[in-house]
């Protein structure tokens, strides 16, 4: 008896042996199943009937919180909920075919990696339901952004308060998104995207020949932003600002990137000077000199953007009132006096109800905006340097202009940009419209916003703004020179 308990007892150990043997592989499955298993009864902590239903989407809401019918669309994409306080609590917006650059665009404005968003492992990061998202302040309220790429749909909650509450997140973790899964594709990423490599040309109008040269940094500066890059040309370097980011490029070496540096905000307004200074510049906000590649706070009681004159000895403080503008004064101290300058017609009463924008050539002075009067066109007002109206400039056929970025002076003519309409036009001194150069005609490119327009301290023309790569992995910032035998 005892042999045979012997015998039993040497097959348990060799059959325990044989197990061992095959390592730790049946405790890792169980370990995965338990995690799956927790996954499961997370889905399933909520009831079905916990749940509020739209057409897009579905999530527990709290019984207190009432659909705002009025803020609420008809169609579902958004909806607004208020509190048992008939505040407003919460707003879930859906967007179905939705851009992909909504969610890129706010990482980079948070200055969140875009690897580290892929990875899941963003210091915002949050989850929608099974959508991996950020989690920012907007204004005095939080907002929550995902997106679903196989359903091509973009999720935005926003919550009163700077604080989730526990509601809050239930509805996060219950979300539940309820469009169609399409198999769509998004483009790669700005860092994974092909860089902008335009084919420039030439073209003529009459006598006058137009080219651009591309200018290539590096690097380069991959954007979604669109509107918000400015440039300014200074001795050896090139500065452009991109929301509240400063780059400033070495052009004595192949446009090298040899400094950045982040402003306190985002900046509109950057301009040079001929004393090596260059002016940074928003309203209400506090003002930097650039100095090689010196960035220093200024004292100036600068209230307004800031123009120079070629000079560097005076400028222009404005912003979009046509009555309110300072003419301002550089003293040898490196102060400034300012006095406010009207800018009028012939009868002292003013053309323009606003300056959109403001350009100061060698003796007039450029503003951008619409007209007085029943017949109100969109022009650029020619003045003298004491506030006079010269000429009025419109587009052909008495037409609307767009939005005016800059304007350089020939001999006999004025040419500017319009970001608007991706286009430059040409007049004679008098007002005569001479013709459209196309961004595609001289810039290869295939809808370009061109920000700034201008002429560096080098005498060159310089145009700076962004362009959407072939590939829509994201816009570029995009720098070319432009030339003409204006």
């Amino acid at each position: 008896m005892k042999k045979l308990l012997l015998v039993f007892l040497s097959i348990f150990l060799l059959l325990t042996v044989a197990c061992g043997d095959k390592g730790e592989k049946p405790p890792e499955k169980e370990e995965v199943k338990v995690a799956e298993e927790v996954t499961e009864e997370t889905k399933e902590e909520f009831a079905p009937e916990d749940y509020y239903k739209s057409v897009f989407w579905k999530a527990v809401i709290p019984k207190d919180w009432e659909k705002n019918e009025e803020k609420s669309s008809d169609d579902d994409k958004t909806i607004v909920f208020n509190g048992s306080n008939g505040e407003q609590i919460a707003k879930i917006y859906i967007s179905v075919g939705g851009s992909p650059k909504d969610i890129r665009k706010e990482l980079e404005k948070l200055e969140l990696s875009e690897t580290d968003f892929i990875d899941k492992n963003v210091e915002n990061g949050i989850y929608i339901g099974e959508e991996y998202g950020i989690l920012f302040p907007s204004y005095s309220n939080l907002k929550a952004m995902a997106r679903n790429i196989p359903k091509e749909t973009n999720i935005e909650i926003q919550f009163a308060g700077d604080k989730l509450s526990a509601e809050a997140e239930n509805l996060l973790k219950s979300f539940v998104l309820l469009t169609e899964d399409t198999g769509h594709t998004d483009p790669p990423y700005a860092h994974e995207g092909e860089e902008f490599a335009p084919t420039t040309g030439e073209i003529s109008i009459g006598d006058y020949k137009f080219s651009a040269e591309y200018i290539k940094l590096d690097p380069v500066i991959p954007t979604y932003e669109t509107f918000k890059t400015f440039g300014a040309q200074n001795g050896n370097y090139f500065y452009l600002v991109k929301n509240d980011e400063l780059y400033i490029y070495d052009m004595n070496d192949s446009m090298k990137l040899v400094k950045t540096e982040k402003l306190p905000n985002e900046y509109s307004a950057i301009v040079a000077s001929p004393n090596g200074k260059t002016y940074v510049t928003e309203p209400y906000k506090d003002s930097f000199i650039l100095e090689g590649l010196e960035v220093e706070k200024t004292a100036l009681d600068i209230k307004n953007k800031l123009t120079l004159h070629p000079s560097g000895t005076w400028g222009i403080e404005h912003n979009f009132s046509i009555d309110d503008i300072n003419k301002v004064t550089i003293n040898d101290d490196g102060t400034m006096t300012s006095e406010p300058i009207a800018f009028v017609g012939a009868d002292g009463n003013p053309v323009q109800k606003m300056a959109a924008n403001l350009f100061i050539l060698e003796e007039k002075i450029a503003i951008p905006g619409g007209t007085e009067g029943e017949d109100s066109v969109y022009a650029l007002g020619i003045y003298n340097t004491d506030g006079t109206l010269d000429v009025l400039l419109k587009n052909k056929d008495d037409k609307n202009l767009g939005s005016i970025t800059g304007i350089i002076e020939g001999a006999n003519t004025y040419f500017a940009a319009d970001a608007n309409m991706r286009a430059f036009y040409l007049w004679d001194k008098t007002g005569n419209f001479l013709g459209e150069v196309e961004d595609s005609d001289i810039l290869g490119t295939n809808y370009p916003w061109m920000a700034k327009f201008f002429k560096g301290m080098d005498g060159n023309t310089y145009l700076v703004g962004t362009e959407e790569r072939p590939d829509k992995s994201s816009n570029e910032v995009i720098v070319y020179k432009i030339n003409t035998n204006l």
